[in-house]
């Protein structure tokens, strides 16, 4: 049953009982707020000068026959919906991420709003997509909570789920007969350009500014965010973009190679071999057998929601132009070699690992990257392997990414040089990686939260007030500008073909123009291993 699906009895005793509450609270207590959306009331909670709304949801329960299917729009309700606890992840698995929570519900499709009390006009407002490799995360995860974001950064500020996994990206021949454009795939990327639809029609209620929306995410949500702009059904839906350590997954694959090769396996995997019944049985298998798929779920150029894939896109300038700030962090790839050395390995990588990691990453060019990147350069085999996939994976397809965009629309480029200061992934321990940032490193200064949610402190949340600082500019006009704060914020410059400057955001803050050369950009894109279509 959804959760808004309830009778209106039910509802209205505890509405009932909440004004009881309310009429023996002590005196100066403010009652819940109560926003009316476009399908019904919701009551939310006061935290910390922010007006907090869990659980709204903006589309149907994806089961039955919406299941592998668009988003609908939700039934409506008239008592108010009592939005005060964080809804269910959508169904996944549980990992090592602190924001992917195991979950068999599908009835996920719910958003959450963070909204400043003291609001003289309408605030510009960020929907924030979360990451997770496009088979986990959670809107509402602990990490993402936006009070302090949506303060100081004086926005409202959504946070969405979107399906993952074989459910938010499977494409199959059976699911294009049943749509109505012939397509299938990419449901994740649709449900969150419904969420987006949403905001436009009802953030206005929450003190939002529906004309000026920044969607923003990171990792696999920053890689949904590049889908989004990639999208023409995207136009309109928001004025600028925020991409942070978005990766080549980013990439998208033909519709008839994803059915035929990428998926086609998994269908197997789910339990539903192909034949003349297969819609019916995708429809009627459990949720648990969709957990089963193990090919890294990618988004469709399916030529409808997606024409193009995202960075033949930008290069064509055929998406949606809007402003956008883009970045990655300098050593992203560093969590994930750890996780190799322990997870998979279990134990360091040594110098005799290499030409069988690169190979297996590279193939016949495994010699030419030995050569570019030679072990007598680097401390050890761990930070060569991670500084080889944190360049090939992250920092040159971003760097593709806003030369190609900076043709036609303003672009700012940044790179996040600075230790995590909250650890919230952890390096494994006895990594033998340092502590810089690498990849989530952002999150904790972006929502100024450490692991347990607290806010950070001393030098690390001067930090986090700069980067907020800059953020808030941007999506309130759209340019970054300058921002000083405790001694630290300079001048960032738009990034163009004649000077690609990219902030660097660091103890030392500051523009440079060489961080193509910085990591070996020419070498990938002359090789072939960062390039516009899929590898």
């Amino acid at each position: 049953m959804p959760r808004f699906a309830v009778s209106s009895a039910l509802l209205g005793g505890v509405v009932a009982c909440l004004v009881a509450a309310v009429s023996i609270s002590p005196a100066g207590a403010q009652p819940a707020p109560v926003v009316q959306t476009e399908f019904g009331p919701v009551a939310g909670v006061h935290r910390a000068g922010v007006d907090v709304f869990f659980g709204i949801p903006f589309a149907a329960p994806p089961v039955g026959g919406l299941r592998l299917a668009p988003p609908a729009a939700p039934a409506a309700w008239t008592a108010a919906l009592q939005a005060t606890i964080p809804p269910s992840s959508c169904p996944q698995t549980a990992s090592a991420d602190p924001a992917g929570l195991a979950s068999n519900t599908e009835d996920c499709l719910y958003l959450n709003v963070w909204a400043p009390q003291s609001a003289a006009a309408a605030r510009p407002v960020i929907v924030w997509l979360h990451g997770g490799g496009f088979v986990e995360g959670y809107g509402a995860a602990r990490q993402y909570d936006a009070t302090r974001l949506a303060e100081q950064a004086h926005a409202v500020v959504v946070s969405a789920n979107y399906r993952v996994g074989a459910l938010g990206f499977l494409a199959a021949a059976a699911l294009d007969a049943a749509d109505a454009r012939h397509v299938s795939g990419n449901y994740g990327l649709l449900d969150a350009q419904a969420a987006l639809g949403w905001v436009n029609r009802n953030i206005a209620a929450f003190g939002g500014d529906p004309h000026r929306i920044t969607v923003m995410g990171e990792s696999a949500g920053a890689n949904l965010v590049l889908g989004l702009l990639a999208s023409p059904a995207s136009e309109g839906l928001f004025q600028r973009a925020i991409v942070q350590s978005s990766t080549d997954g980013a990439h998208t694959v033909p519709l008839a190679q994803a059915e035929a090769q990428t998926y086609a396996h998994a269908l197997d995997e789910i339990g539903c071999p192909g034949g003349p019944g297969l819609l019916a049985c995708l429809r009627a298998a459990p949720v648990q057998a969709f957990l089963r798929m193990t090919v890294r779920p990618t988004m469709v150029q399916d030529g409808a929601v997606l024409p193009l894939d995202p960075f033949a896109a930008f290069q064509q300038g055929r998406f949606v132009r809007v402003p956008v700030l883009i970045g990655s962090n300098a050593r992203e790839n560093y969590l994930f070699t750890a996780r190799v050395e322990s997870d998979v390995l279990q134990r360091d990588l040594t110098r005799a690992d290499l030409p069988a990691q690169l190979k297996a990453s590279f193939g016949g060019a495994a010699e030419a990257v030995l050569v570019q990147y030679p072990p007598d350069a680097y401390v050890n085999a761990a930070t060569l392997i991670g500084s080889v996939l944190t360049d090939r994976r992250f920092a040159c397809m971003a760097n593709l990414a806003r030369a190609d965009m900076s043709h036609f629309v303003p672009v700012f480029g940044y790179q996040l040089d600075i230790a995590d200061p909250a650890q919230q992934q952890p390096l494994p321990q006895g990594a033998d990686l340092p502590n810089l940032s690498y990849h989530t490193s952002d999150l904790g200064y972006v929502f100024d939260n450490d692991v347990e949610g607290r806010p950070l402190l001393g030098y690390h949340a001067a930090l986090s007030r700069m980067m907020i600082g800059y953020w808030s500019r941007f999506v309130a006009a759209g340019d970054p500008g300058t921002v000083q704060d405790a001694a630290v914020g300079v001048a960032w410059p738009r990034y163009t073909g004649e000077h690609p400057a990219v902030l660097s955001i660091s103890a030392a803050p500051a523009p440079t123009e060489t961080f193509a050369a910085e990591h070996n950009c020419a070498f990938w894109e002359h090789a072939g291993l960062v390039a516009r279509t899929w590898q």
